[in-house]
């Protein structure tokens, strides 16, 4: 009898599902959040960003992509 194959856990595919934060990558997202929102929306969401980059519940690498983030909203306001 042949075994099923396994089925990977949510837990083990949910990293690999989001895309890659290059730095060409968040520059063009940065820049498309605030032609399409507007610079009022766009402070928002710096705001947040900036608010889960300093947020000690947040995992590291999580904290380390929204600083990220963060500089490249305040680059192209």
């Amino acid at each position: 009898m042949k075994r099923k194959p396994r089925t990977p856990t949510s837990r083990e595919t949910a990293t690999t599902d989001q895309p890659i934060d290059t730095p060409e990558y968040v520059k063009g997202w940065a820049k498309e959040l605030v032609k399409t929102a507007g610079k009022a929306q766009a402070r928002l969401a710096l705001a947040e960003y900036k608010r889960l980059s300093t947020d000690k519940a947040v995992p590291t690498a999580e904290r380390k992509a929204a600083a990220e983030r963060a500089k490249a909203i305040e680059k192209h306001l």
